[in-house]
């Protein structure tokens, strides 16, 4: 029996939060980081609420085979990539 192929997105997600950062999900600071060969950038945020608008176009797009997405531009980052 062969099972379908489907869509996969792996990250490594860090969460932290500095001293002196609002109480609550708009506190927290975060970096998204892609894994997979010509994945797209880390992408850095600060607010828990922005994790779905960062996460969303770097998923596959339904059943097509995956694309390298760009970091949507308000979110890139020049810090070094996840390890």
């Amino acid at each position: 029996m062969t099972h379908p192929v489907r869509p996969v997105a792996s990250f490594i997600l860090r969460l932290w939060r500095e001293p002196g950062d609002a109480e609550g999900d708009a506190g927290w600071r975060g970096q998204l980081c892609p894994l997979g060969v010509g994945s797209p950038p880390v992408c850095a945020f600060q607010g828990l609420e922005k994790l779905p608008e960062i996460v969303r176009p770097l998923l596959p797009a339904g059943d097509a085979a995956a694309e390298a997405a760009a970091c949507p531009a308000e979110h890139d980052s020049p810090r070094a990539p996840c390890r």
